[in-house]
Formats: C-alpha cells, structure tokens, sequence
C-alpha cells in the first residue's frame, strides 16, 4: 500500500526516494510498527514527504530516527524494570541534531518521567528546542546559557513529567557526575578526530553510565576529505563490554554504520 501510493499520488516537492518507501515497507512489514506513528503530530518546519494525511507527513528523516528511537525503547523497557519507585530515567543524547530521536522517545514511552539532556553545537540545540517545544507545548524544556542554570537544574532529582535539557557541548564537562542511563551517539563520533572521541568517551561513558548506544562508521573510509575513525577504535573504558553489534538500518549507509551497544559491567 505504502509503496503504490508514494510512487504514484503522494509528490511532495519531488518524487520520493526509493530507498525512503523500501524503509517505510521494512518498518511496516518486518517490524509492524505502525507507520503513521513515525509522523510529528506538528509541521514544524514544513515538512515533506509522505503525506498520510492532509497536511501531515511522514519526512525523510522520520525511518532512521523511528529506527533508532524503536531501538532505544527497548531497551528502556529494560531500565524500566530496574527502576525503584517513581525514579525518572535519565537520557543523553550526544550530538542530538534537531532532536529527531528524542522526539519519538518521549511521544512513544510513557511509562516514567524521562529527562533528556541533548548535546550538539549551539546553533543545532536552538532548532531543537524550538521542535521539540512546538511538538511538546506543555513540556518542561530549559535551553541552557550558563554554567549556573545547568547545575540547578541537575540539583533536580525528581521528575513528575519528562524534561528537555539542551546543553551546548562547551558545558559537557558538567555532566561529568551525573547518573546517565542510555547515552547515544547516532553518526557523528566517527566522523570527529582522535582527540575529541577521546573527550567525549572519556567525559559521558563512565562507572555512572549504563549503556551506550551508537550507531556509527565501522569503515575507514573518506568522507569530505576526512578519514573516518571507525567505531570498533572507540577507546571505550573497559567499565563497558560490547552486549550487541549488527549492520545499520539504513540501506543507503549500511555498508559503513553499525550498531552497538555496550553495558557497564564494572
């Protein structure tokens, strides 16, 4: 059904890529997720791309994020099961773009307060949080200009509804001590230098981080004139093991992404 009606009737802007419906199909058939599920319930931004309904799209970026965020529930299902009481799980999501991900883990998983601290670069942080606060209105979501702010909203340990922290990376250093959950990292370790693997690893994956998940190049291979640093180099702590490793979904990256998880066992 979705394949038919993408090829012929639904021209948003411009045909739709084949490799964007055989994702859709994928999800559809082989996971059963629903598809309609994958669509913001805002068009933030005005979106294109499969329209299920007037006005309402699923966009290009929505089958790898859906995939991802599919992943990641779960494995929250996991944590969830661990969890005492009302504790709230806490998510950082390194390198977070416009918050894609997130998006569908908060609208998806209900079953505790989350709070999820995104990282990216200032500019990436502001286009999240306006998304994230136009497709969560009522949400609480602190986008964070100081030392200061960070560390009194850190000092909150109980959450009755999921909260949105965005941090720009030159604060990272202050997330240091806190109690992480899930850390992902979707693309981008692979694609920075020895040096700031190096910090981040060493700053996020920790004796207080769980799991790490990330999806990542696995192939030394040049992209832009950069050598990627393929994600079976990571200098992962040896706190953390390897519990999980398969190809990326995308077909279009499958051959350089793959996906890992790695559980403190330490």
């Amino acid at each position: 059904m979705y394949y038919e009606e993408a090829l012929n009737n639904w021209r948003v802007g411009k045909y739709l890529p084949i490799d964007f419906i055989d994702e859709l199909i994928f999800l559809s058939n082989n996971l059963q997720m629903d598809i309609d599920a994958l669509a913001t319930p805002t068009n933030f931004g005005a979106p294109w791309g499969y329209e299920i309904a007037e006005g309402k799209y699923i966009k290009l970026t929505d089958t790898q994020h859906g995939a991802h965020a599919l992943s990641l529930l779960y494995l929250l299902e996991i944590i969830g099961t661990q969890c005492q009481g009302s504790n709230n799980i806490t998510i950082v999501d390194l390198g977070s773009g416009f918050g894609g991900t997130i998006e569908k883990i908060a609208r998806w998983y209900k079953k505790r307060p989350l709070r999820v601290i995104s990282v990216d670069i200032p500019l990436n942080l502001t286009t999240a949080y306006a998304f994230i606060k136009a497709t969560f209105p009522n949400s609480v979501c602190n986008l964070i200009d100081s030392e200061a702010l960070l560390k009194n909203i850190l000092e909150s340990h109980s959450l009755k509804e999921t909260q949105f922290i965005f941090v720009p990376t030159i604060f990272s250093e202050i997330l240091k001590n806190i109690k992480i959950d899930i850390l992902i990292n979707a693309h981008s370790l692979s694609e920075m230098s020895k040096s700031s693997i190096n910090f981040y690893l060493e700053t996020f994956v920790k004796k207080d981080t769980n799991y790490f998940i990330e999806w990542n190049s696995n192939n030394p291979s040049k992209q832009c004139g950069h050598r990627e640093i393929p994600s079976n180099e990571f200098p992962v702590p040896s706190t953390h093991k390897i519990i999980h490793r398969s190809p990326g979904f995308l077909s279009g990256r499958g051959s350089r992404y793959i996906n890992t998880l790695w559980k403190r066992v330490s």
